[in-house]
C-alpha cells in the first residue's frame, strides 16, 4: 500500500527542494518572493524551512546572502536553533559489516 506525505510536509520538501537550488545566489529577493508564493496560506510551513535552513548555514559564507533573507521571514528565527543543532550533528555512516 502506498501512502502520501501530508500536505503539509510535502510543502515543506517542496521549499526546501527550492531553497536549495539557489542556495548561493546573491541576490536572494527572488527566491523568497517565490517561496512566499509557493507558501501562501501555510506561513507556519515557510517559517519551519526557512529557519531550518538559515540555521544550519548561517556560518557559510556561500549561504550569507539566502540564509539572511531567510531568516529574515516572520516566524523562521525560532526554528534556526533546530538547524544549528542539525548540522553540528555531521554526516552518518553505516558500517555495512
Amino acid at each position: 500500500m502506498s501512502e502520501s506525505l501530508r500536505p503539509d510536509v510535502a510543502l515543506g520538501v517542496r521549499l526546501s527542494a527550492r531553497i536549495a537550488r539557489d542556495q548561493f545566489t546573491a541576490d536572494p529577493r527572488p527566491v523568497i518572493d517565490e517561496l512566499l508564493e509557493m507558501a501562501a496560506g501555510h506561513p507556519e510551513v515557510l517559517a519551519r524551512e526557512a529557519g531550518i535552513w538559515a540555521g544550519a548555514h548561517e556560518n557559510s559564507e556561500h549561504h550569507r546572502p539566502i540564509a539572511s533573507a531567510l531568516a529574515g521571514i516572520p516566524g523562521a528565527r525560532q526554528w534556526m536553533a533546530l538547524g544549528r543543532k542539525r548540522a553540528g550533528m555531521g554526516h552518518r555512516t553505516i558500517d555495512p559489516r
